[in-house]
């Protein structure tokens, strides 16, 4: 009898022994699997922020090549108000990209990109300014810009 009885404590000094050895192993992989998973976001944040970085540096060179042919345009025309007026609002676009809330800034400049997308088409399709500014919601003077440029 007393050999089963310690036969019966060796059992359950086993049993414990193992459900704390599975215990740990089980504890060690969560924390791997976190370890990965923190690791895997971090890689994902970085190619996110890299990516937004080319986009924003996109978006000012295409502001710049965009102030360079307004400005070329206004030299030859009488459009000089107009044209003066479009490169004070590239002036603040750039700005407000050049801000540290630069992706929501990026997401707007990319609305104004479609928002001036449509009302060229508009233009061409030969609507007045005053509805171009009715259906796009820009000012009148980028209107009357667009037509004269694209109304041909």
């Amino acid at each position: 009898m007393d050999n089963l009885f310690f036969l019966s404590i060796a059992v359950i000094v086993l049993a414990i022994l193992f459900s704390m050895i599975l215990a740990y192993r089980l504890y060690r992989d969560s924390q791997q699997n976190e370890a990965n998973l923190k690791a895997e976001v971090l890689k994902l944040l970085a190619e996110k922020a890299g990516s937004d970085r080319e986009e924003l540096q996109d978006i000012r060179e295409e502001m710049s090549a965009l102030r360079r042919e307004v400005r070329s345009l206004s030299s030859g025309n009488n459009l000089a108000p107009v044209m003066t007026a479009l490169i004070d609002k590239l002036d603040n676009t750039e700005k407000a990209v050049s801000q540290p809330s630069a992706s929501s800034s990026g997401s707007a400049t990319r609305d104004d990109h479609s928002v001036f997308n449509h009302a060229i088409r508009l233009a061409k399709d030969h609507y007045p300014a005053e509805k171009i500014v009715e259906v796009c919601g820009i000012d009148l003077s980028e209107a009357e810009l667009i037509v004269r440029m694209h109304g041909q």
